[in-house]
């Protein structure tokens, strides 16, 4: 995850707000994290994760840079 300045401060945004191409990074280095440390994959998950995201049925927030990028997000399921 690539830093930023500490005079930036993030933005919460909804996940509603977004498309799921805007987590692509985030989804990929997540993938990346899972196969390499659980040698877990974990690319079903992330899709299923990214189709509820572009259907608009996911609650929950992304953090996003000063330039719209995002740099992680969270979601949370009742």
């Amino acid at each position: 995850m690539a830093g930023f300045a500490a005079s930036a401060v993030p933005e919460m945004a909804p996940l509603s707000r977004l498309e799921s191409a805007a987590l692509n990074a985030v989804f990929e280095e997540e993938i990346r994290a899972w196969r390499d440390l659980l040698c877990w994959d974990f690319s079903a998950s992330a899709d299923l994760v990214r189709h509820y995201i572009d259907v608009r049925i996911l609650n929950g927030f992304a953090l996003l840079d000063d330039g719209g990028d995002v740099l992680g997000y969270a979601y949370f399921v009742v």
